[in-house]
């Protein structure tokens, strides 16, 4: 287990520190900048599992990334094996609409203690990085609102909503309008049968689209199907792949995304259907 912590810090170009509220940042950072939310093993079929094991070992022995419940999983083991006070807790990704009074079931965040600092003297911190664009830094539990590089994020307790105990507010240019989280710890073997819906139903907008996240030191680089758009600050810029090799191509430079066991036959398939659903996406905006 020492080698797998050792590995995953040196993809984070971290070295092993104890538990401050310093190093939690730095490896939230780390984490967010350079292992990217990605789906594209759904779309490749590979049927990844939610075991923490199982995402802490990929995430230290690969190239790959994951979605939030691998993500947030895995970096819940390595904090643990570095003596962080940590849990894994249910949540719910909402959009513009608001919270929905349903259960806790499609997000899994986690919740650090023990780290008092001058700005949050509980030492509770919302740490997540499985929202792909979202949160660079962990949050304080606290009703506060907080600035990170240019973009805006608010934590108030859910009392308003009923839903959960803690909603994060994200900034209006985030793929998502907030999470609501539950303070009771779960397993992540609660989450099952929300996984196997993302993972099969054709209503998952995972199955949908594939995609690739990362946060940046001032903004986030995404990939939806061929379509990359970096931003930097006040600077969006757009590049759209037309061919498989360029594709790959982008996702190696710009997530550090390799696919060394996967079939070339496996790729070639995929490229074909980003391919089609663009250009369904094409002519439709065009027959508007």
């Amino acid at each position: 287990m020492n080698d797998l912590v050792k590995s995953y810090l040196t993809r984070l170009g971290l070295d092993a520190e104890k538990p401050s509220v310093e190093a939690l940042f730095r490896l939230h950072r780390a984490h967010v900048e350079q292992i990217p939310y990605e789906t594209f093993w759904i779309h490749l079929g590979q049927k990844w599992g939610i075991d923490t094991l199982e995402s802490f070992t990929r995430a230290a022995t690969s190239r790959r990334g994951g979605y939030c419940f691998q993500l947030n999983g895995g970096f819940h083991m390595l904090l643990t094996h570095l003596g962080f006070r940590v849990s894994i807790n249910p949540a719910n990704v909402h959009g513009p609409e608001g919270p929905e009074r349903i259960k806790l079931e499609n997000h899994a965040a986690i919740i650090a203690e023990g780290l008092p600092c001058e700005s949050n003297p509980g030492g509770r911190w919302w740490v997540d990085v499985g929202l792909g664009d979202a949160l660079h830094y962990p949050m304080p539990l606290t009703n506060t609102t907080v600035q990170q590089d240019s973009m805006l994020f608010g934590m108030e307790s859910a009392g308003k909503n009923g839903v959960g105990d803690w909603h994060l507010i994200a900034d209006p240019s985030c793929w998502i309008a907030g999470v609501n989280m539950a303070e009771q710890p779960a397993s992540m073997s609660d989450f099952e049968e929300r996984h196997h819906f993302n993972m099969y139903s054709p209503e998952s907008g995972y199955v949908k689209v594939v995609t690739a996240q990362l946060r940046k030191p001032h903004g986030k680089t995404i990939l939806r199907g061929c379509v990359l758009t970096k931003t930097d600050g006040e600077v969006v810029t757009t590049h759209t792949s037309t061919s498989l090799p360029e594709w790959l191509d982008v996702l190696s430079d710009e997530f550090s995304l390799t696919f060394e066991n996967v079939p070339e036959a496996s790729l070639k398939k995929l490229w074909v259907k980003v391919q089609k659903i663009h250009e369904e996406w094409l002519q439709a905006r065009e027959s508007v």
